[in-house]
């Protein structure tokens, strides 16, 4: 069962797995179909739904995707992100207990604070905005189940039929000539969803426990990023502006390093987490296979 199947790294999930096993998609307003899916709508915040839907279907595991990631609007509405970051867990949490299903939470490099150094999963979290801290309360449900595992993470993908990706706007506007821009002093270690939907199955496979980094074994910046994917798809990189975080009124405080040591999950799963060239690359292979 994945929920937020509808979303970025859901449909991710849900296209990449249904050759593998019987998927249950959860959405919660926008459908949208996979074929080979079972899509259910459903409102987690409502806990009555949650019970009816683990009741009905038993997964064997639950992958939960869904969350509010709109950082201004979290920002701006912490009720909100509570309601969408924080109460579906809590619901989940308690439908699951008692039940051998296992919980893979999908968390965010987002609980860390800015201080310079790539971040491990045993520092004291300190979220520098709403976002942030409605995952972390999230985070801290899920891992009170028993058996659960947290994956703190970031990627980079392509979109759904319902919303281009950040990065396949950028693309778009740089294949037209026109200008953009990327914060260059802004660090994290993002992964691309299709290398993160993988170390998502090993997780599984190896049935890991507790709260992981995962992430590339190196980090980037924004604007280091972007040129990488211009480059990539032979677009202009010359296009792109480096700019500070700092030079935007932005409602919420961004974290300037988000950077990840991810040692713990390497020795975990036994392999090398990926560099940010290497899935670039892969991201520009599989853009030109649709573009």
């Amino acid at each position: 069962m994945i929920t937020g199947a509808s979303g970025m790294l859901g449909s991710h999930l849900a296209s990449f797995y249904k050759t593998h096993c019987d998927v249950i998609g959860v959405y919660r307003q926008h459908l949208i179909e996979i074929e080979g899916v079972r899509m259910v709508q459903a409102d987690l915040s409502e806990g009555d739904q949650v019970n009816r839907l683990i009741d009905t279907y038993l997964p064997d595991e639950l992958i939960h995707c869904a969350a509010l990631v709109d950082i201004d609007r979290c920002e701006r509405d912490p009720l909100q992100a509570y309601r969408q970051n924080v109460l579906p867990v809590e619901n989940i949490v308690r439908s699951l207990q008692g039940k051998d299903i296992k919980l893979v939470f999908i968390s965010t490099d987002g609980v860390y604070s800015s201080n310079p150094v790539k971040h491990t999963e045993e520092e004291i979290e300190d979220p520098v905005h709403e976002y942030g801290r409605s995952k972390l309360k999230g985070e801290k449900l899920a891992l009170s189940l028993k058996g659960a595992v947290a994956l703190r993470t970031t990627f980079f993908n392509s979109g759904t039929v319902l919303k281009k990706s950040f990065f396949e706007q950028i693309i778009s506007s740089l294949a037209r000539g026109q200008k953009v821009r990327g914060f260059n002093d802004a660090f994290s270690s993002p992964l691309y969803v299709c290398d993160l939907v993988k170390i998502i199955g090993q997780v599984l496979e190896k049935d890991l426990k507790g709260v992981f980094n995962a992430g590339a074994s190196n980090g980037v910046s924004k604007f280091d990023l972007l040129c990488q994917m211009a480059e990539s798809l032979g677009l202009n990189a010359g296009l792109i502006e480096p700019i500070s975080v700092d030079s935007l009124s932005l409602e919420a405080r961004r974290n300037k390093n988000s950077t990840m040591n991810v040692e713990k999950i390497s020795v975990a799963l036994g392999m090398k987490m990926p560099e940010v060239k290497e899935m670039v690359a892969r991201f520009a292979k599989d853009f030109r296979k649709v573009a």
